[in-house]
């Protein structure tokens, strides 16, 4: 019996050295392996959002909601309104993600306004991009293993353990150069324009993930506890991206459910090609057509006073 306890504890000792150091090597050389994607090219840029957020006591606008929102809602469009906004959009962010953000880093800040841009793709999305996003922009505490439980994939987990190797050895992987940031807005502006605006999309369907749906409840049920006026925005996608969503009545309806909500692919008119960067995110002139549409939308309906 004690021989078989001794090899079992050697053979479990060996395992996991092999595990680490197969993290640690595929970490440092970037490879893209199944389950072991540490680093994306493009990191959302969290840890600027976070920096910038704790300097903030109120606000009368915070958005929050994934890449669609920190490139998609220009600060200084409303602050022309003598609004004051901040955008804590993150990359691929789902409710999850924005509860977890949310509940650790802007709770405590007294805001008027709430917009929540929300779309298919974000209730069917298991949230592994967001939270991968989020672990190599954080320093490491129980709140981020929290977040790996609610996400339940083997990447976060292989993510967490190579961003703990890196604070043992006292190393950083340096991401790649980032693009254009607001200092203390949030927001990521770019002028580029959309090289393809007539591409073609498979008709999909995204059905809900249950986890994401009650991570949304979860926050609508906060705001309206603690007096938050809220908003539900679905933000503008080129026509044959948004064509090829099935059952888009449908999510509209159950949007609808949970308050005030607008979709601004049926409210706007927007250039597939000078108004996009790409299929599905907006560049500077789409925004500025879209920011001042919600603005005027916004104080139409007497959400905010102006």
């Amino acid at each position: 019996m004690k021989k078989i306890i001794i090899r079992t504890s050697i053979f479990f000792l060996f395992t996991l050295f092999i595990y680490l150091l197969c993290i640690c090597l595929l970490g440092i050389s970037k490879w893209t392996v199944k389950n072991m994607n540490f680093m994306y090219t493009s990191p959302g840029r969290i840890n600027l959002r976070i920096e910038d957020i704790k300097n903030i006591d109120s606000l009368n606008v915070l958005f929050l909601g994934s890449s669609h929102v920190f490139m998609g809602f220009d600060t200084r469009i409303f602050n022309k309104y003598n609004l004051t906004a901040f955008n804590f959009g993150s990359l691929a962010q789902t409710p999850i993600q924005t509860k977890y953000l949310y509940e650790k880093y802007a709770k405590d800040i007294v805001v008027d306004l709430i917009v929540f841009e929300v779309n298919p793709e974000i209730f069917t999305s298991d949230g592994v991009e967001s939270t991968i996003d989020i672990i190599n922009s954080e320093n490491l505490d129980y709140s981020i293993f929290n977040l790996c439980l609610k996400t339940e994939h083997p990447k976060c987990w292989n993510t967490l353990v190579f961003k703990w190797i890196q604070k043992i050895m006292g190393c950083k992987i340096v991401p790649p150069e980032l693009g254009s940031y607001i200092k203390g807005s949030g927001y990521a502006p770019t002028n580029a324009c959309n090289e393809k605006p007539r591409q073609r999309f498979n008709k999909k369907y995204y059905p809900v993930n249950k986890n994401q749906i009650l991570a949304f409840q979860d926050m609508i049920e906060l705001w309206h506890n603690q007096n938050i006026d809220v908003v539900l925005v679905q933000a503008p996608v080129t026509k044959n991206f948004y064509w090829s969503h099935l059952g888009a009545p449908i999510f509209d309806t159950i949007m609808n459910k949970y308050g005030r909500y607008y979709n601004f692919n049926e409210l706007i008119k927007l250039n597939d090609s000078s108004d996009f960067a790409d299929y599905h995110h907006l560049n500077q002139n789409g925004t500025d057509i879209f920011n001042e549409a919600l603005i005027k939308i916004l104080i139409e309906e007497k959400i905010i006073n102006n």
